[in-house]
């Protein structure tokens, strides 16, 4: 409905911090983070990355101050 989907958009929009860290994520999972753009801090230490995701992924993250990613295998930067 679309009461419940203004309610998802008023959910992203308002999420600051997002702990992500040992879920098994890969780069190709990273593309979702375009839809929280008030994120302040992202933690994806203890995940599967081997590179950094498209720098499209970060370009909307106006208020990002955090980004933690170790414990990877990000190879090339």
């Amino acid at each position: 409905s679309s009461s419940s989907a203004a309610s998802d958009v008023y959910k992203r929009q308002n999420l600051n911090i997002l702990y992500l860290q040992g879920n098994l994520l890969n780069v190709r999972d990273m593309i979702n983070l375009q839809a929280f753009e008030n994120l302040k801090k992202i933690d994806l230490s203890f995940n599967q990355l081997e590179s950094l995701p498209p720098a499209n992924v970060f370009a909307g993250l106006q208020s990002l101050q955090f980004l933690y990613l170790h414990n990877n295998n990000i190879s090339k930067w």
